[in-house]
């Protein structure tokens, strides 16, 4: 750890965010919530059944894929 990184920890860890990839932080953390309420969402349903969670975590899924790209493009210019 140096003077002026920017860190993330939580109960998994801690790491250091890429200097490149500060600007990127709050739209990334953004489309990340709105990823993993694909799932939160659907196990506030009444009828939760695995059909269901399965779809969930797809579209989940799907989203962390897609900001995977973005994030690739925004950093890689690709």
């Amino acid at each position: 750890v140096r003077p002026g990184d920017l860190l993330h920890g939580d109960s998994n860890g801690l790491t250091t965010i890429p200097a490149q990839v500060a600007p990127l932080v709050a739209e990334g953390c953004a489309r990340y919530l709105t990823a993993e309420a694909e799932i939160l969402n659907y196990l506030k349903e009444s009828h939760v059944d695995r059909p269901g969670f399965a779809k969930a975590r797809a579209e989940c899924v799907r989203q962390l894929a897609a900001i995977e790209k973005w994030l690739k493009s925004k950093i890689l210019g690709a």
